[in-house]
């Protein structure tokens, strides 16, 4: 009897044992794309670069309303939640399961750290975090939890970045770590477009630019905002044969650039989102697009007489925006045609039934159908006698 209460007890201690301290071997943590997820006001898809860090993910960072997180819950196994530490660590290159390059060289920055209560426990990290750790690579705080600002996302980056997520006991990594390098970090806008041109018509404006050389764009968004007549600039083509204005040519206003619209468009702002938005009347697929057509403006359609700043901006494929273009400023004007410019100068020609009808009275209209049908008639039926020999 003793011998097996003696085993009760060895077996007891052992199961006490194991519940209090795990050995470190068992210790791990996975991560995989079930697991790793960017949240977003709008979602994007492996062909837009999910996982890639642009600067509209690192400004969503500050939107409190809807904020742009990085979503971690990781598989744990054999943690002990009174000793362990969860933490996530990120570096361009680096390897931070090392502890000096944690703590020594401030190669490795960390970005989140909970206590770990149970297996795929959430963790929020914002992308601003992320790159303002790999702003400062050798910074000797090591702690990037929440110390971006807005300036952060202004910063010129294209870097690969990797995530470790580790368990830790007294600074020391415990067990296998899971390590996260399908992410990379691009806040480098391109380049505003260059060359802009905005041609007027009837209820309409055809902005043309230079095309661009750049491989990493993928089109153009053009903006459009009505704006007083006062601001615009003198056409320094009125006048001149072919150009927009001039004789044979579309009417309305076109010059080199506007005067100070005191508008929302303006060379070189960067456009918030609501802006952009609200602004957009236009888009360019490609990254050789070099013209546009707008038939709308701020939501409703372009009126003649009216006047109208517009500015377009490159867009990169991971959905960097770059700063605004000059801005330019048209007045669509009524097309005029031919016909109707010789009519109003008083021409009365115009031949066949048309010019008749401008010159008779209905009852001749009726005489002359009738006569014109019944020689239809005639013509017809001698077709088909002929036909018949």
């Amino acid at each position: 009897m003793s011998v097996i209460l003696r085993s009760l007890v060895r077996l007891s201690v052992l199961c006490a044992l194991l519940l209090v301290a795990p050995p470190s071997h068992a210790q791990s943590v996975e991560v995989s794309p079930a697991t790793f997820k960017i949240l977003r006001e709008v979602p994007r898809s492996a062909a837009q670069f999910q996982y890639t860090l642009n600067y509209s993910d690192c400004m969503g960072s500050f939107n409190e309303a809807s904020p742009t997180v990085i979503q971690i819950k990781p598989v744990l196994k054999g943690f002990d939640r009174r000793k362990s530490s969860l933490e996530v660590w990120v570096a361009a290159s680096q390897d931070c399961t090392k502890e000096d390059q944690r703590k020594v060289t401030g190669s490795c920055g960390m970005v989140a750290t909970v206590s770990p209560q149970a297996t795929g426990q959430e963790i929020r990290i914002r992308p601003a975090d992320v790159i303002e750790a790999l702003r400062n690579p050798n910074s000797s705080d090591t702690d990037f939890r929440d110390t971006a600002t807005p300036e952060t996302c202004e910063s010129d980056i294209t870097s690969a970045v990797r995530f470790y997520i580790m368990l830790l006991e007294g600074g020391q990594v415990q067990g296998s770590s899971a390590t996260w390098d399908k992410s990379e970090v691009d806040i480098s806008p391109p380049s505003p477009a260059t060359g802009l041109k905005v041609n007027p018509g009837d209820k309409a404006l055809f902005p043309t630019w230079d095309a661009s050389d750049a491989v990493d764009l993928q089109g153009f968004r053009v903006f459009c905002e009505r704006i007083s007549c006062d601001v615009m600039m003198p056409d320094p083509m009125a006048g001149m044969a072919g150009a927009p204005g001039a004789a044979g040519a579309p009417s309305g206003s076109f010059g080199p650039s506007c005067l100070d619209t005191t508008g929302v468009l303006q060379p070189r702002k960067r456009l918030t989102a609501q802006e952009s938005e609200r602004y957009r009347c236009a888009y360019a697929q490609g990254r050789f697009a070099a013209s546009a057509q707008v038939f709308e403006a701020e939501g409703e359609p372009i009126e003649n007489d009216a006047c109208y700043a517009i500015a377009l901006s490159g867009l990169d494929l991971v959905l960097n925006e770059s700063v605004l273009s000059d801005v330019m400023c048209a007045t669509p004007k009524e097309v005029t045609t031919f016909f109707e410019g010789y009519r109003e100068a008083g021409g009365k020609g115009g031949g066949g039934l048309c010019g008749i009808a401008r010159e008779r009275s209905p009852a001749h209209i009726f005489s002359l159908t009738l006569l014109l049908g019944g020689a239809l008639f005639v013509a017809r039926r001698a077709r088909q006698l002929g036909g018949r020999k």
